[in-house]
């Protein structure tokens, strides 16, 4: 596993190397792998059932232990994603997360309108793993199972232990799953701000991960859930932050084609500019709530 997550890494690293010295248009076909003349494709593109998680991880990387409790509607979703797909010739990957997206008492609904909206699309439920046990471990195989649905669970320390019970309930399910060790959290923002450029560099070299939300499209959910983090930095020092949420595409835009959409999604927001170029590890915890976690 290490082994080839180097190597995508480093594969990445040299297609954004290639991207940025290229034109605008030329340079997104190279990141993805895309003639000029059709229509583009989408590589992925994240979608949040829920905003809170149960598990309070310190450093998350979408602040969910500073967000309130929230639930996307599925309806809306699926007006969302049926526009940015108009724009593409088809969407490779849709990841369904959050937060804990299991917390969505009707997360099955996100499924089957992705599944008719995208059936290209290869759709994954990324989760935790705290609530599989029982009737939601049960429901979650059968709505899987049932729609050719793959699961992604990031393995937390106080979980791990029900790693060989969980791998083999999937396996005599028919259900793909995949699992990622998250022993360490790593931390990058600046309060003060720095370069946006050197930020996004870091890391189109080892993401790529557009994200869907309120009729509009994201570099990534951080970009996004920022706000939050700026609410609780006013809470907890009195002043105004500098930072600042982006503002996404308008995927209802009719103007706003697939190529513009690649181009953006390969140029600094205004959030970039809050991310430092280089991590700062620490250990998985408990989240404190005190906006100093997530600072490099």
């Amino acid at each position: 596993m290490g082994l080839l997550f180097e190597i995508k890494q480093r594969t990445l690293g040299v297609l954004y190397g290639i991207d940025q010295m290229l034109p605008k248009r030329l340079g997104v076909c190279i990141r993805n792998r895309f003639a000029p003349w059709r229509k583009p494709i989408l590589d992925v593109v994240e979608i949040h059932l829920t905003d809170h998680c149960n598990l309070n991880c310190a450093g998350c990387l979408h602040f969910t232990p500073l967000a309130k409790k929230w639930f996307a509607d599925a309806q809306e979703v699926g007006r969302d994603l049926k526009a940015l797909r108009e724009k593409f010739r088809y969407i490779r990957h849709v990841t369904l997360l959050g937060g804990e997206p299991l917390l969505h008492p009707d997360y099955e609904k996100f499924v089957t309108s992705v599944k008719e909206i995208s059936p290209e699309s290869l759709v994954t439920i990324v989760t935790n793993g705290v609530m599989l046990k029982g009737d939601v471990l049960d429901r979650l195989l059968r709505v899987c199972a049932k729609n050719h649905v793959r699961v992604k669970w990031t393995v937390y320390p106080p979980i791990e232990h029900r790693r060989e019970e969980l791998v083999r309930a999937f396996k005599d399910a028919k259900v793909e799953m995949f699992m990622v060790d998250v022993g360490d959290f790593y931390v990058k923002m600046l309060p003060d701000g720095g370069n946006p450029k050197s930020a996004l560099r870091l890391c189109r070299n080892s993401t790529y991960c557009p994200y869907l939300r309120d009729g509009r499209l994201y570099t990534c959910a951080q970009a996004y859930h920022i706000r939050d983090y700026i609410a609780a930095w006013k809470r907890e020092t009195g002043e105004e932050s500098k930072m600042r949420p982006s503002r996404g595409l308008d995927v209802h835009d009719a103007k706003l084609d697939g190529w513009a959409i690649l181009e953006y999604l390969m140029t600094p927001c205004e959030t970039c500019r809050f991310c430092a170029d280089s991590f700062r590890y620490m250990k998985w915890g408990h989240c404190t709530g005190s906006v100093k976690e997530w600072i490099r």
